[in-house]
């Protein structure tokens, strides 16, 4: 069901970025699941989140959006790091002082740069991103940034305002807070 209910926000997710306000621009979108069974070595934690990265080929800059659900406590960090799943790496952009101090919630919106280096681990699969607590200090949830559409490169894409993205993140922190609700409530 929790499952069920992540794909479906992340088609949402994904339908609002096509048909947000945009800028011409060489984009990609990724999105990136985070769990802790895709930490390593995996955490026992039952939280979730997903992020949002566009990625812009003209200037090598991003964008990323991240919201999460039921971490054991506020996160004391959150990174893209460079790594293979099922391996540790470094990091390679630090957003923690863009998180709330609640284990459910969203991100405001940030940019970022990435090396050429990084701009083709990020195509291969090899970076991610994961959120850190007091509980979970080495990462309670991760999740590897994978390609969800966009170009690789092209002409002209869809580039999502900053706007468009706190009013996703926002959407996405209620619908993580109602699920939670709901299953702290049990069944009907």
């Amino acid at each position: 069901m929790l499952s069920r209910l992540l794909r479906a926000t992340a088609v949402a997710v994904l339908a609002s970025l096509t048909l947000a306000p945009s800028a011409s621009a060489q984009t990609s979108i990724f999105q990136a699941f985070l769990y802790g069974a895709n930490e390593v070595p995996p955490s026992a934690s039952k939280a979730f989140g997903i992020s949002l990265f566009v990625y812009n080929f003209n200037s090598n800059t991003f964008e990323l959006a991240t919201a999460f659900a039921g971490l054991s406590a506020a996160p004391t960090g959150g990174h893209i790091h460079r790594g293979a799943a099922g391996t540790n790496g470094p990091i390679i952009f630090n957003f923690s002082a863009f998180l709330p101090a609640a284990g459910s919630g969203s991100s405001i919106p940030t940019n970022g740069t990435l090396s050429e280096a990084d701009e083709l681990e990020l195509f291969m699969g090899n970076l991610y991103v994961n959120l850190h607590t007091l509980v979970y200090p080495a990462g309670e949830i991760r999740g590897q940034l994978v390609f969800a559409g966009g170009d690789i490169p092209g002409p002209g894409t869809v580039v999502p305002e900053p706007a468009t993205l706190i009013l996703l993140a926002s959407g996405l922190a209620g619908l993580g807070m109602m699920m939670l609700r709901k299953r702290s409530s049990g069944p009907a």
